[in-house]
């Protein structure tokens, strides 16, 4: 058994809540904040870190994984529901490498996103997020996303925010049309949660796309009237 980081010696008596009192009362470094977003097949997470102290914080990874709530499968040994089921890793089995702002209180946020396979069920589907220490593996924080629903993840559609995307499926370019004069920054990610663009756009501008790879894409969109994600298909 491993605790934080700590390895528990085989002569440990693992019934004993005792064996957890050293890690009792600690205080967090870091906070740490899961979101999700499915948009059709596609899942996208968004995970901040927030810096709480001015300790030194050196040799971070981020994992961010997938996990469906309840698996009802019925199994040789009689088991018939199966609970907090790893489905895919978004960060690889090395992880995510982060670097966290200098400033208390200052964060940054880690986007993932896979596509959804057809074996799992989407509406139990979990965003599971944790920060380690590479060097003596100690974790700093944890978080898990509160919901699958969009309407629960304070992410807005494209019609709240007076903004009109097209062509979808799109090719060459993407418009994107504001219905008013106002600073609105757009980031495009691709399907493995790396961002391929990122600027901020007064008005309507077109996106030109064509140095991009055919496939999907998630297109955030925020300004004063919130946040939205749309889905986008490069073909």
């Amino acid at each position: 058994m491993v605790i934080n980081g700590v390895v528990q010696s085989s002569s440990t008596n693992y019934a004993s809540a005792a064996i957890f009192n050293p890690f009792k009362n600690i205080t967090a470094d870091v906070s740490i904040k899961a979101n999700q977003v499915i948009v059709g097949d596609s899942i996208k997470s968004f995970v901040t870190i927030k810096r709480l102290t001015n300790q030194v914080l050196l040799n971070l990874k981020l994992q961010v994984l997938y996990v469906e709530d309840t698996l009802f499968y019925s199994a040789p040994n009689g088991e018939s529901k199966h609970f907090d089921v790893f489905r895919k890793s978004a960060s690889g089995w090395q992880g995510l490498t982060v670097n966290i702002p200098a400033q208390i209180n200052d964060s940054i946020v880690i986007q993932t996103a896979t596509t959804i396979n057809t074996a799992w069920n989407k509406d139990r589907i979990y965003t599971l997020a944790f920060l380690q220490n590479t060097t003596d593996k100690t974790i700093l924080n944890v978080a898990k996303s509160t919901s699958n629903k969009t309407s629960n993840t304070g992410i807005k559609s494209i019609h709240d925010l007076g903004i009109k995307v097209y062509p979808i499926p799109a090719n060459n370019y993407l418009t994107i049309e504001q219905s008013s004069n106002v600073n609105t920054q757009i980031s495009l990610t691709n399907i493995l949660g790396e961002m391929v663009l990122n600027k901020q756009i007064n008005y309507s501008e077109n996106i030109d796309l064509s140095g991009l790879s055919k496939g999907i894409y998630f297109l955030s969109l925020e300004n004063s009237n919130g946040k939205a994600i749309q889905k986008i298909i490069i073909q």
